[in-house]
């Protein structure tokens, strides 16, 4: 399981990466009417991130 999650964080880390060269109209326009940014999406998960490494794990996995 612990390979399967870093395998999958690589993977999301190389495909933010690849949004680096999006010109700021696609980065900060709606995937479509009433939907969320790119930008919006990536800072959520980022956000999330840094709640369950954080906050989450520090309280469930034992020191």
């Amino acid at each position: 399981m612990k390979q399967q999650l870093i395998s999958d964080l690589n993977e999301f880390l190389t495909f933010v990466g690849s949004l680096e060269y999006l010109k700021d109209e696609v980065w900060f326009s709606p995937l479509s009417e009433g939907k969320w940014r790119i930008h919006d999406i990536v800072v959520h998960i980022m956000k999330w991130d840094d709640y369950f490494n954080n906050v989450t794990f520090p309280n469930i996995v034992p020191e």
